[in-house]
């Protein structure tokens, strides 16, 4: 069997868990504009499954490009006013650090040594819809050891393969091939 020439995987959910960085940071949050009496884990959860939504909304509208950031600002947008709360009496500044939670996400305990692990001998890579800034700020912030990051913003084409994903980019053409697996949030 041939050794994988790098590993690719998924950020949301494998690497971070999303789910407690997002309730957490909500639960201040809501707490702030006076909205404590609201589920921090189901805003959360209601704040992410907007996602396949607005990604398929995104791909109807025409738009030629928008980040993982200006997507969940909103996604964030739209919970609030399913919670009624109009995000337009809240100050910008607020919404900003609000949706830059995604930013500040913790990597699950075994990450970080998982990756170095990795790393030592084979490349690794993201395959996300993460903008390079969210990726960078948030591997700095957790001391993630990732490699090159594949997301939204780079010269770099994700395409769905029936075996995998495969990358295509700057020329380079590597097979399909698998990923590495996810995880689920409690």
């Amino acid at each position: 069997m041939t050794a994988p020439k790098a590993l690719a995987f998924d950020v949301f959910g494998t690497v971070v868990d999303w789910r407690t960085g997002i309730s957490r940071e909500s639960a201040a949050f809501l707490a702030e504009i006076g909205r404590a009496d609201l589920d921090a884990a189901d805003f959360a959860d209601a704040w992410r499954f907007r996602y396949f939504d607005v990604m398929r909304a995104f791909r109807e509208s025409g738009r030629t490009f928008a980040t993982l950031d200006m997507l969940h600002r909103e996604m964030l947008e739209q919970t609030l006013r399913a919670e009624g709360i109009d995000p337009a009496t809240l100050a910008d500044a607020l919404l900003d650090d609000w949706n830059h939670a995604w930013h500040r996400l913790d990597p699950w305990p075994d990450a970080v040594a998982g990756l170095t692990r990795l790393k030592a001998g084979f490349p690794i890579v993201t395959l996300t819809n993460g903008n390079i800034a969210l990726m960078l700020a948030m591997a700095r912030r957790a001391r993630l050891a990732l490699g090159r990051a594949a997301g939204r913003g780079s010269r770099t084409r994700l395409q769905a393969r029936p075996a995998g994903l495969s990358v295509d980019g700057r020329g380079a053409r590597p097979r399909a091939g698998p990923t590495m697996p996810g995880r689920r949030a409690p």
